[in-house]
């Protein structure tokens, strides 16, 4: 995406070039979408508070991104008994740096399920075809680091994301967790109905 404090952001659309929060405004703009005309509009709504094209206005951390898309989206971690819910400040490091330069530190509520209830193949029955799923993580200033969606597979719960290799992949959502030790959970985001 183009735009910074310090540069005027411009919209892009790319769909040959994504990374974890890209795929999943495109995907999800595509997937509510009647037509190509409608889906730019969408993407604009999806990508950005109240489809304002603005550095400002565009949804840098997941859970800006779930309550700007409340029309569309629900956050369905705090369902279960087994989530954790606290707020957090978003967007101050621990060397008191900022992940996004020229935005303030705020506080969020976030709920999430953590990570040992999702290395319990039991607890996959509750996921759907879809669903978005953001990776929590323990770092201060972030809510998560990494977003994909969730594919059933014949009973395998599948992580479709963008990779560090450039694309789009599919792997089994218990392998990526055991490989991703720093994602302390999830946050589970389904569309509405």
């Amino acid at each position: 995406l183009i735009g910074a404090k310090d540069l005027q952001e411009k919209f892009v659309i790319n769909l040959e070039s994504v990374d974890c929060s890209t795929l999943l405004d495109y995907v999800f703009s595509l997937a509510i979408a009647d037509n190509l005309s409608d889906f730019q509009n969408k993407l604009k709504f999806i990508r950005y508070k109240l489809g304002e094209v603005s550095f400002y206005s565009r949804n840098h951390f997941f859970s800006q991104w779930i309550k700007n898309n409340a029309d569309y989206v629900v956050n369905i971690s705090g369902n279960f008994k087994e989530a954790v819910c606290g707020t957090k400040k978003l967007n101050r490091k621990t060397d008191n740096g900022y992940w996004v330069d020229g935005l303030p530190v705020f506080e969020e509520e976030i709920c999430y399920l953590p990570r040992k209830i999702l290395l319990d193949e039991l607890f996959y029955s509750n996921f759907k075809n879809g669903d978005i799923v953001g990776f929590t993580t323990e770092k201060e200033g972030l809510d998560v680091t990494h977003l994909g969606f969730i594919s059933v597979k014949n009973s395998e719960i599948i992580l479709r994301h963008a990779s560090l290799q450039g694309k789009v992949i599919e792997e089994n959502l218990k392998d990526y967790l055991i490989k991703n030790k720093e994602a302390s959970g999830l946050i589970i985001v389904r569309a509405k109905d």
